[in-house]
């Protein structure tokens, strides 16, 4: 029972997260968004103090505004 207490939990989270994101990802189905979002290509870079993620701009672009909505929603 606990084992499907998480998968609804983590259900809801997504639609909660399917809220804040436009409009054409919104009607994406898990996989789907799932795939667009989290199978992004990068390079992973590491020097000496830091690694950094190199990923395309418009992918930079897209987190930030998820990240920009989810704080502005969290005030809500």
């Amino acid at each position: 029972a606990f084992y499907f207490y998480i998968g609804t939990l983590a259900y809801n989270l997504f639609l909660l997260f399917k809220q804040i994101l436009d409009k054409y990802i919104q009607k994406y189905t898990v996989k789907t968004t799932r795939y667009k979002l989290y199978n992004i290509a990068g390079k992973v870079i590491s020097h000496p103090r830091n690694t950094i993620l190199k990923v395309n701009e418009k992918f930079i672009e897209l987190l930030q505004r998820i990240q920009r909505l989810a704080y502005v929603g969290s005030l809500q």
